[in-house]
């Protein structure tokens, strides 16, 4: 999966054709900056696609989030949209499906706020933070709590049954761009941020405690991590600069003591 942060169009997967990658799907249209709102169909957003999250339940049903403040739940078999979402006053930075309802989207926006939707009933809640929502994560532990990282350096967990947060780490100098949890090891929450570390975190129902800390220096700024789902330490991190960079969390002394993991030949 690939998409450029073109004006209103999303590219799904490619295909190899000879010596060149194609596009299987293209959702959208280039557009130049719009004001207006977008609408059901095959045109896509009215600026940049921000984020995209694909749903496990209904593999046919892609959610993007756009620039121009709306989220749209993209049919894949007829390559349009069939559904608008207007949930927020500014840009929609992230989206994640519930890991086991199909229908519930977790939203994140440059307007300080989560939206948990109900994408059957348009039914929704809202929580506001102390800054721009960069990034949401649910957590592995519990189906009714979700990770945000904002521009404050902050990552928040919250409960969604609640209206105040279960607990907030003011985890780096600078935004939060990246939250992972892991599926491998309970407890495991991983953050970065354009100060340039990742930090690993053992979280419980009430608190987090950084267990381990390295800088990549060499990226400039970190925008992105992800946990590999087949290996729960190995973490893949993407920055401005340095290409892609892999760091297994398991070489850390202090990580394996804080998760009880033997150290190999011991």
């Amino acid at each position: 999966l690939r998409f450029p942060r073109i004006l209103g169009e999303a590219v799904v997967s490619t295909q190899s054709t000879g010596n060149s990658s194609e596009p299987i799907v293209t959702l959208g249209e280039r557009v130049k900056p719009s004001k207006k709102k977008p609408k059901v169909g095959k045109k896509g957003h009215s600026d940049a696609v921000m984020c995209m999250s694909w749903s496990r339940q209904n593999t046919n049903i892609l959610a993007s989030g756009g620039a121009d403040n709306t989220i749209l739940l993209w049919d894949l078999e007829t390559a349009s949209a069939k559904e608008v979402l207007s949930n927020h006053k500014d840009k929609v930075q992230s989206l994640a499906w519930h890991l086991a309802e199909s229908t519930t989207l977790l939203t994140g926006s440059y307007d300080s706020t989560c939206s948990l939707i109900d994408c059957r009933t348009k039914n929704s809640k809202t929580w506001a933070f102390d800054g721009e929502v960069e990034c949401v994560s649910w957590t592995t532990t519990s189906p009714f709590s979700f990770v945000a990282g904002t521009s404050e350096g902050r990552a928040v967990c919250v409960d969604i049954r609640q209206t105040k947060p279960l607990f907030t780490i003011a985890a780096h100098d600078s935004e939060v761009s990246g939250v992972a949890m892991s599926r491998h090891m309970p407890g495991l929450l991983v953050t970065c941020s354009a100060d340039k570390t990742v930090k690993a975190w053992k979280v419980t129902e009430s608190a987090a405690s950084c267990v381990a800390t390295r800088e990549f220096g060499d990226c400039m700024s970190l925008h992105t991590i992800a946990l590999c789902p087949d290996y729960g330490t190995m973490l893949a991190i993407g920055g401005l600069q340095g290409g892609l960079q892999l760091w297994d969390l398991a070489t850390n002394r202090e990580f394996r003591e804080a998760f009880s993991i033997p150290t190999q030949g011991s």
